[in-house]
C-alpha cells in the first residue's frame, strides 16, 4: 500500500518522473498476487492504478543495489549490510512509530478495515515525510 500512496503523491506533485517506486518485502511473500483487502482500500482513494500489475516479491540483492532509498516496514530488528546501511530506514526510525501490519487478509469486514486504518496511517506520515523521504532518496524534483 505504501508503494501506491507513495507514487501517487509523487505524480500528483509533479514528481514521478524523478523517482520511481517499488515494493518488496523483507520475508518471503505469503501470496503471489496483492491482498484483496489491500486492493479494495487503495482502490477507495483512487491509487489502484499503481498496484495493480503489483506481484509480491523478497527484497533481493539486486533491488538493494538499484534503490536509492528502502524504508522497511518491520517489527523486528533489521540486519543491514555496509553496502546499504545509509540508504536503509525503517518505519520507526522515518516515522517515529512501528506500522502495525494487516495480515492476514481473510477477505472480510474485519480485515479490510484494518487496512483502512494502515492505509490511513501511511497516507499521513508519507505526506507528512515526502520531503524527508525525497531528501534521502536523493531525488531532486523535476520543473
Amino acid at each position: 500500500m505504501g508503494k501506491a500512496i507513495l507514487a501517487d503523491l509523487l505524480d500528483k506533485n509533479k514528481l514521478s518522473a524523478s523517482v520511481t517506486v517499488d515494493a518488496a518485502a523483507i520475508a518471503d511473500p505469503h501470496h503471489a498476487t496483492v491482498s484483496p483487502s489491500a486492493v479494495k482500500a487503495i482502490a477507495e482513494i483512487g491509487c489502484e492504478r499503481w498496484i495493480e500489475a503489483h506481484r509480491p516479491r523478497k527484497l533481493c540483492p539486486y533491488l538493494q543495489e538499484r534503490a536509492d532509498l528502502i524504508i522497511a516496514v518491520t517489527d523486528r530488528p533489521l540486519a543491514r549490510g555496509t553496502n546499504s546501511s545509509n540508504k536503509v530506514v525503517t518505519d520507526k526510525e522515518l516515522f517515529g512509530i512501528r506500522i502495525s501490519n494487516p495480515y492476514p487478509d481473510n477477505q472480510d469486514d474485519e480485515s479490510l478495515e484494518k487496512y483502512r486504518k494502515v492505509r490511513d496511517e501511511m497516507k499521513r506520515l508519507i505526506n507528512e515525510k515526502l520531503d524527508e523521504i525525497l531528501e534521502r532518496a536523493g531525488a531532486i524534483p523535476v520543473v
